[in-house]
């Protein structure tokens, strides 16, 4: 290409202004994301919110790790990972393992195939939950039925639709458990537990430590910042690889903290767990099939008599009694 370079032109600005998740480069030319999500604009904004949106199914190998709300449009089949804050799911979760730090909404249900793993540290709404395992740190909400399953929480488990039934496997809760009925006419082994905590010093171990490598990570970045500043370096003079580099330690020092600042929150939430402890029962709405094995606190019984309509607590003996409705 043959001529003489032509002259900038200046432009005329930004027809709108930034929000919160974005900012413009040292340089002016280019605009910085300060979080992962969507690209959104108004009339007069551009911002970028913490969403990640999947337009179908999320399918085999097309792993999730957002730090922020996750929806999926259809069905999340897997092998596949999600981590993220609150997720929203339209179809089934079938054999994924999934980490919600906040709330899990599923239009469908858990499909677990023996396989994925569940876990929220806040509640759960699903309609069903199939062989799957599925941990949380508060209330869990099932629509018609958990048949198989290993499910675990420190706050409540309900189901208790007009057929909500809870058919084999394990089901533990904390705060208690609500269901019309336990067991099955097939002679169905299940197993009910209230008023244990099998959650919170596990999961807050593994918080702690995950805390800890974040401060460190924090730590050495502020490091690496105070040598450039002590050395009296211009950012806006370095050449533009440099400048590349040093923006990117500057957006993962941001999501770091608000990673960790996440983990502080949640870590909170673990250690207020207790002291909003309530008595701990398991209720049945309608019926109860043998055999079914209920423990509260440490209390065990097996429970080999068929009944209706029935709260089982503990006595002032500590021993599990039984009491019909109404009484």
């Amino acid at each position: 290409v043959r001529g003489e370079p032509l002259p900038p032109v200046k432009g005329n600005g930004l027809p709108f202004r930034t929000g919160d998740g974005l900012r413009i480069s040292p340089d002016g030319r280019s605009l910085i994301a300060l979080l992962n999500g969507c690209l959104v604009r108004s009339e007069t904004v551009l911002d970028v919110i913490p969403f990640y949106s999947v337009a179908g199914d999320l399918e085999t190998g097309a792993d999730i790790r957002f730090h922020g709300n996750v929806l999926v449009g259809g069905n999340v089949i897997g092998p596949v990972t999600i981590e993220c804050d609150d997720l929203y799911v339209q179809g089934n979760i079938e054999a994924a393992n999934v980490t919600a730090s906040g709330d899990i909404f599923i239009t469908g249900g858990i499909i677990g195939k023996k396989t994925g793993v569940t876990e929220s540290d806040g509640r759960v709404f699903t309609r069903f939950v199939s062989d799957a395992t599925l941990r949380a740190l508060d209330d869990i909400v099932v629509r018609n039925s958990i048949t198989y399953s290993d499910v675990t929480t420190n706050g409540k488990v309900s189901v208790i639709s007009e057929r909500g039934a809870i058919v084999g496997g394990a089901v533990s809760a904390l705060k208690g458990i609500v269901a019309t009925s336990l067991g099955s006419d097939f002679g169905t082994y299940t197993s009910m537990t209230a008023g244990k905590d099998y959650l919170t010093g596990n999961r807050l171990a593994s918080i702690e430590r995950r805390i800890r490598d974040h401060e460190l990570n924090l730590a050495r970045m502020e490091t690496l910042k105070q040598k450039l500043a002590e050395a009296k370096i211009d950012i806006s003079k370095l050449p533009p690889e440099k400048q590349d580099m040093y923006i990117s330690v500057l957006q993962k020092e941001i999501r770091t903290r608000e990673e960790l600042s996440s983990m502080r929150r949640g870590k909170e939430k673990f250690e207020k767990a207790m002291k909003d402890f309530l008595e701990a029962s398991i209720r049945v709405l309608d019926k109860l099939h043998p055999p079914v094995r209920v423990q509260i606190g440490e209390a065990i019984q097996e429970v080999r008599d068929r009944m209706e309509k029935v709260t089982l607590v503990l006595d002032r003996g500590n021993r599990i009694m039984t009491r019909k409705e109404g009484e």
